[in-house]
């Protein structure tokens, strides 16, 4: 899994990093009355699409599989950060990705300009 390597984190609570197993942790948000709706009612991961997608996420929920997490890369900021383009609008590029990388060897950038909601018919961007 890639999703915990190169991330930015921006006025949010901190992380569960640092490696090590957070299985009870997660599976007592899991079976807690925001972890039902959210896996069960909002989506069903027991039923296919998700139960296919998403096998290990089952897994976890049964219990057949631990949680472990290690954040690598990451970095854990504010929107007022100065190292962002323009981070209290919005705008989350850094400006100098080679300063990033002094500080974070490896770090690979965010592609912002391909990810999130697409502009469309449907949708605008604020």
């Amino acid at each position: 899994m890639k999703s915990d390597r190169d991330n930015v984190f921006v006025d949010g609570p901190t992380p569960v990093s640092g490696g090590g197993n957070n299985t009870a942790r997660v599976r007592k948000f899991m079976k807690g009355e925001l972890g039902q709706e959210r896996l069960l009612k909002h989506v069903n991961i027991t039923q296919p699409p998700y139960s296919e997608r998403y096998p290990r996420l089952l897994a976890i929920y049964t219990g057949e599989s631990p949680v472990t997490t290690q954040s690598v890369r990451s970095l854990v900021t504010t929107a007022s950060d100065p190292r962002f383009i323009d981070g209290e609008n919005g705008d989350f590029p850094f400006k100098d990705v080679a300063e990033i990388q002094k500080q974070l060897p490896g770090f690979k950038p965010i592609p912002f300009d391909k990810i999130g909601l697409l502009n469309d018919e449907y949708r605008e961007r604020k």
